[in-house]
């Protein structure tokens, strides 16, 4: 599969990712000219997280933290799904910073964002096991700000019958990425919503200090040492001591322990108030954004609606810049504004998810 291929009405762009799920191009739909984001996934794949995946859009759809699903289908061998093109990750913008951090109002007014995504993830019956920047982006129109994507590693942790939570497993591979996953994951055991707040808690000090101590460290044990030994006040004492006030909140919870995720974002807001920050503040991302924005009306001949229909490219970690879609044949055409949106039906059961759940190793 390559750029200037048509999977069903796409054609495809340039690529802008690629991972164990297969492949992530920018997709033109040749009905009605608009630009997505196409991950396709080869049927002989053994780990099918596509599928996985397509099946957990449909499921949370509703809730804006999320990426909004257009249509899925199996094509020629491949499973395909089409999403909303989002903008840059939180990661790809640390990046083009100098000191690869945010300014406390941004990290702050970020955290409580992804806390509410996270919470909204949760109370649908899921957990993510992947929380860190590259996973969180920046929506280019109006709305909320930021959207958690890749849901190839959740699992569902309800029993969609009983609603009770469903026991922990033994003997379970590594789920995540290295720099941001719990001790839990890296001595192998079953994840709940506590890990994932865990991963949010080393997922914030990255936005306000520029980095977590372990980062770079290649050896697992090490990390885990690291990890272990991490003290979460003298990370966060010269930037925003009462953060530390979360850490007992999480780290403190058992296996099944419902989070307190309101005690939580009570002390992010506490924080904001105490300094004068406002959610109507600007972001630190903003003027990165406009450029982003600027540079896509000049090449699409279009410009960006608050709904966020218009074009826009998939910025991934890889940090590939908004050009990469000129590729794209006709590109440069005003592209027609299409009213219907097509979804086809996926067979696969939500319980399949954990049926299928294999090793899911993510070191970066």
């Amino acid at each position: 599969m390559n750029t200037g291929d048509t999977i069903s009405h796409y054609m495809l762009g340039p690529q802008l990712g690629q991972g164990g799920f297969g492949k992530i191009f920018a997709a033109r739909d040749v009905r009605d000219g608009k630009v997505y984001a196409l991950k396709a996934e080869s049927e002989l794949s053994n780990r099918k997280s596509l599928e996985f995946e397509t099946k957990v859009l449909e499921r949370i759809k509703t809730i804006r933290y999320f990426p909004q699903i257009r249509e899925h289908g199996v094509y020629h061998n491949y499973h395909w799904l089409t999403l909303e093109l989002i903008g840059p990750s939180l990661s790809a913008i640390l990046k083009e910073r100098t000191d690869h951090k945010f300014s406390l109002s941004t990290a702050l007014r970020a955290s409580i964002h992804v806390l509410r995504s996270i919470k909204s993830l949760h109370a649908l019956g899921f957990i993510h096991r992947d929380i860190k920047p590259a996973n969180i982006l920046v929506r280019v129109s109006h709305g909320l700000p930021l959207c958690l994507i890749d849901f190839g590693l959740v699992r569902v942790y309800r029993d969609q019958k009983t609603h009770a939570h469903i026991p922990p497993r033994q003997h379970t591979g590594f789920r995540g990425t290295k720099t941001y996953a719990s001790v839990n994951a890296h001595v192998l055991s079953d994840l709940s919503r506590r890990d994932d707040l865990i991963s949010w808690v080393y997922f914030t000090i990255c936005l306000m200090v520029g980095g977590l101590p372990w980062q770079g460290v290649n050896d697992n044990s090490e990390v885990m040492r690291m990890k272990h030994e991490f003290n979460v006040k003298e990370a966060v004492k010269n930037v925003c001591p009462e953060f530390v006030e979360v850490w007992p909140l999480v780290v403190g919870l058992r296996f099944e322990d419902d989070p307190n995720y309101d005690a939580l974002e009570e002390i992010l807001i506490k924080a904001c108030e105490t300094r004068g920050y406002k959610g109507t503040d600007p972001y630190d991302w903003d003027e990165y954004v406009q450029r982003y924005k600027d540079t896509l009306a000049r090449n699409f001949g279009m410009k960006f609606n608050d709904e966020g229909l218009d074009p826009r490219t998939y910025m991934t970690e890889l940090g590939l810049p908004p050009p990469a879609l000129l590729g794209i044949a006709g590109i440069k055409q005003p592209l027609l504004a299409g009213k219907k949106e097509y979804r086809e039906q996926s067979s696969m059961q939500l319980s399949e998810l954990n049926e299928k759940d294999e090793i899911g190793c993510c070191c970066c």
